[in-house]
């Protein structure tokens, strides 16, 4: 193997965590709505549904093909040249999610806060740090999880809590006037998000105990669920259809905190917990990719490449979404799809035909015994 460390279910489950709510704890509110409008809090968990249909796929292939990662059983099952292939794209879907997250995170703070500060001066400031962190190898990005989560989690409940004198619960009222519909067709975006949990197909071989990572990792999409149904009820409660005009909802709650003389300008706490959350999501799928390019190239080790893909990131970040409507033209238009395909639809294929060649041998055995 060429990573060396080894890693529980309990910290792949933290690690997961911010992975999936990097995204969505900020815009949740606001893409969900425009769908599902006062039923948005019923939303998220659909996409508990999609999110432990992607962990049972890895768990299934983890078991097919025991310590090996996705990148490494994809030839076993397709053959060496489709299965290459198959890899290399999907190497470049990993590259592509990093370049988008580095682009909304740098079009998020130069909005907000840092107005004068080149949008390739936040995106090399982050991407490095992340690439620090993955070429320290997988314990230690698991132990930054075990440091960030907490903190991210106080944050949302805090930023949530320090709202409720100014929540009208009347807002989320009637419930489901038009019925589930609407918070189904408003779930698609929380469903491609928690779909992403298949990469831990990329970590399953380092844990320790693989047998219980469905446990933990489901217990990871819960609270994420959870976390979700949070944001989403207090952004309405308070906001009510105001929600859907205001992409950055969470940004509001955090500006109408105010206790003069005690508690002023919190949205610095939202600034705080997105790049948090943020920074343990890139260095995820950062990881990722520079893993299944060693395995895919035969290289001895992943760290080699880390800082020239760390170039080649930043190079990528400055063409992908370069305005804020390119990035909700994508939400509601093909982003989920896009994951669906290379979370759910990929993986599906590749475990069918080996259960189906599992099955041919063990047939062709029998005969032959």
């Amino acid at each position: 193997m060429i990573e060396k460390g080894k890693i529980t279910p309990q910290q792949l489950s933290l690690l997961m965590y911010p992975y999936i709510i990097a995204t969505g704890m900020l815009i949740s509110p606001f893409v969900v709505s425009r769908q599902a409008d006062r039923d948005l809090w019923f939303s998220p968990l659909f996409g508990f549904i999609t999110g432990f249909l992607a962990i049972f796929l890895a768990y299934k292939l983890s078991r097919l093909f025991p310590n090996q990662t996705f990148i490494e059983y994809i030839p076993r099952v397709i053959g060496k040249v489709a299965g290459k292939i198959v890899a290399i794209i999907y190497i470049i879907f990993l590259l592509q999610a990093i370049a988008t997250i580095l682009r909304e995170n740098a079009q998020f703070l130069t909005g907000n806060f840092f107005q004068y500060t080149p949008v390739p001066v936040i995106m090399g400031s982050i991407l490095l740090t992340a690439a620090y962190n993955v070429r320290s190898g997988l314990e230690v990005m698991c132990r930054t999880a075990q440091f960030t989560v907490p903190i991210v989690l106080c944050l949302v409940l805090a930023t949530c809590f320090l709202n409720l004198p100014t929540i009208k619960p009347a807002n989320i009222l009637p419930v489901f006037e038009f019925g589930v519909l609407p918070s189904y067709k408003g779930s698609f975006m929380i469903q491609g998000w928690l779909s992403e949990f298949f990469i831990i197909s990329f970590l399953i071989p380092y844990l320790n105990k693989p047998k219980k990572v469905v446990r933990w990792t489901a217990i990871s999409a819960l609270v994420v669920v959870a976390t979700l149904i949070l944001i989403n009820m207090t952004c309405f409660m308070i906001l009510g259809t105001s929600t859907k005009a205001y992409m950055y909802t969470m940004m509001l709650l955090a500006e109408n905190i105010s206790f003069p003389g005690l508690l002023n300008h919190l949205e610095a706490l939202v600034m705080a917990f997105w790049v948090l959350a943020t920074f343990t999501k890139l260095s995820v799928f950062f990881y990722a990719s520079v893993l299944g390019t060693a395995q895919v190239f035969k290289l001895s080790d992943y760290k080699h490449i880390v800082f020239p893909y760390t170039i080649l990131l930043l190079a990528l970040g400055q063409w992908s979404l370069p305005s804020t409507q390119e990035l909700f033209s994508s939400i509601e238009g093909y982003e989920p799809f896009y994951l669906f395909t290379f979370n759910l639809v990929i993986p599906s294929i590749i475990l069918l035909i080996a259960i189906f060649q599992k099955k041919l041998k063990k047939g062709i055995r029998s005969r032959f015994t």
